[in-house]
Formats: structure tokens, C-alpha cells, sequence
């Protein structure tokens, strides 16, 4: 246990997020389960896009979303770059 997980830090890093961009963007799901009523961003996107022809709104939301995005993935990168040099340094 105490080799394999260290081991598979990485592993678990990435799916992480790749999970987290998927359900970023994801519109579909939302819309299947809650209806048109809850918008969460990818569906106000894709309403603003699609049904009301606002292409500059929509283009402004998901630049947002694309950035939100990005902020996370590479806040984690950098935390665990940090960490992996240390143990990389310690031993």
C-alpha cells in the first residue's frame, strides 16, 4: 500500500481532470436530468448560442467556462509538480 498508491498519484491526477473538463462541458446530462429550467452554464451557453441566436453572449460565457477550466488544471499541475520535485529531491 505504501508504494502503490504514491504510484498511482498520477494516474488518479488525470482522471480526475478529465472528469472535470468532460463534466465542464457537458450540456447534455444537465438538460436530460433537470429540464431547460436549470441552466448551468454549459446549457446557458448552449441556449444563448442556439435558441436565441446571441452568438457574442454565448461566446463571453464560454470563454469563461474554457478559463475556469484552465485555472484548474493548471493550479493542479503546478501543486503537484511542486510535490513530485520534493520527492524527487528528498531521495
Amino acid at each position: 500500500m505504501k508504494v502503490e498508491l504514491p504510484l498511482s498519484v498520477p494516474g488518479i491526477i488525470t482522471g480526475v481532470l478529465f472528469a472535470f473538463a468532460i463534466s465542464m462541458s457537458s450540456y447534455l446530462i444537465p438538460v436530460l436530468l433537470g429540464g431547460w429550467g436549470r441552466a448551468v452554464l454549459p446549457v446557458y451557453v448552449y441556449q444563448q448560442i442556439s435558441n436565441q441566436g446571441l452568438w457574442q453572449r454565448g461566446a463571453a460565457f464560454a470563454i469563461v467556462l474554457l478559463l475556469t477550466n484552465l485555472m484548474v488544471v493548471f493550479a493542479l499541475i503546478r501543486y503537484y509538480s511542486r510535490v513530485y520535485t520534493k520527492r524527487m529531491l528528498a531521495v
